[in-house]
């Protein structure tokens, strides 16, 4: 295992990165400096994906060191123990299906940061800063997501909260690495180009028509936090992403199954719950309470909000047959909950008699 090099050799390295990318600006040592945060002292495992690309690694650890709050949530990581993996054999707990569209993920029992490697940093810093959302959601916020001790339904409800949640704060890492705030330098080292990377990195079916909505109030000196309740409910109107996070659920039930062959029929698992305001209270506990009293933006009584897609839902309905099949789980709360609607079938107005 290898950590970072000499930190001011890897700012030297990006600034001769991607010249042409980000924004010209004096290298962090000599007089009339611009200011730069010491990047954060994050491990990374020696693999081979690190060797082929570390200065790229390197670049967006520095890159992510500008955000007070990737800062923030970094520091609980490193009190943890986590490290950074680039490049692992697999990524995706949704399956080999989601393998090619899974770019990073954390592995909470073995401490691990998984990052897909690239070489654009800006990119990469957006991948450690979700997936370091999701360190803090765990550590300060109590929201452990092991399939056996929650009753499907439920671990779906807390697993798309926690991905609206991590995209909510790619918007508020945006915001920090392209703005000044009070107390920074004058002349402090900034990404204009955090916000359309965002708006990628956060979804592409809303992220760039919210992010340009909020550019003008942003500019005018505009808090993030409105913005991030609109990023958390634009997550949800997103099947693609729902389908995905479903399928992690699924597929870490039938994982489970897989190597602890009859605990679907165990009527001690799958059975815990977490109530949609402990969800929001554990959320807010972990950062910023942006959710609390928005009950009328976010309901998760909401059918569009709390449901399943109709595939989910059919998968749902075989596992539990199996469940059933030990009687002892009869008495189980359903794993058939409410497939959402998230285009509302308008009535036709009535035509007018015709004269």
């Amino acid at each position: 295992m290898a950590l970072q090099d000499d930190f001011n050799d890897a700012a030297d390295d990006w600034f001769a990165l991607t010249p042409d990318v980000f924004p010209a600006v004096p290298r962090p040592a000599g007089d009339g400096l611009v200011g730069v945060r010491a990047p954060v002292e994050l491990p990374i495992l020696d693999t081979p994906g690190f060797r082929e690309r570390p200065d790229a690694v390197k670049a967006a650890l520095l890159i992510l060191s500008q955000s007070p709050t990737a800062r923030k949530f970094a520091a609980i990581a490193i009190h943890e123990g986590y490290r950074i993996n680039v490049d692992p054999p697999a990524i995706s707990g949704a399956g080999a299906a989601f393998e090619a569209a899974t770019f990073g993920s954390t592995d909470h029992a073995n401490k691990r940061i998984n990052l897909r490697g690239c070489d654009d940093p800006l990119r990469m810093a957006f991948i450690l800063a979700h997936e370091l959302t999701h360190v803090s959601q765990i550590v300060e916020g109590g929201l452990d997501m092991r399939v056996s001790t929650l009753h499907p339904l439920a671990a779906i409800r807390q697993l798309l909260a926690m991905e609206a949640d991590a995209r909510a704060h790619e918007f508020l890492f945006a915001v920090e690495l392209s703005q000044c705030a009070a107390g920074d330098p004058g002349e402090r080292l900034l990404f204009p180009q955090a916000l359309d990377a965002a708006a990628e990195s956060m979804g592409i079916a809303f992220g760039p028509r919210l992010i340009e909505l909020a550019k003008p109030e942003l500019a005018a000196g505009g808090a993030p936090q409105n913005w991030m309740k609109r990023v958390f409910k634009s997550f949800y109107a997103t099947p693609g992403l729902r389908m995905h996070y479903e399928n992690t659920i699924l597929h870490g039930i039938e994982t489970f199954e897989k190597e602890n062959p009859g605990a679907l029929k165990d009527p001690a698992l799958f059975q815990g719950d977490m109530p949609p305001a402990d969800l929001v209270a554990r959320l807010g506990r972990h950062n910023l309470a942006y959710l609390a009293n928005s009950e009328d933006f976010i309901n998760f009584g909401d059918v569009r909000i709390s449901g399943v897609s109709a595939g989910t839902q059919q998968q749902l309905a075989a596992l539990e047959a199996i469940r059933h099949e030990n009687p002892q789980t009869q008495g189980d709360a359903s794993w058939r909950g409410a497939v959402y609607q998230l285009m509302l079938a308008s009535t036709p107005k009535p035509r007018p008699p015709a004269p």
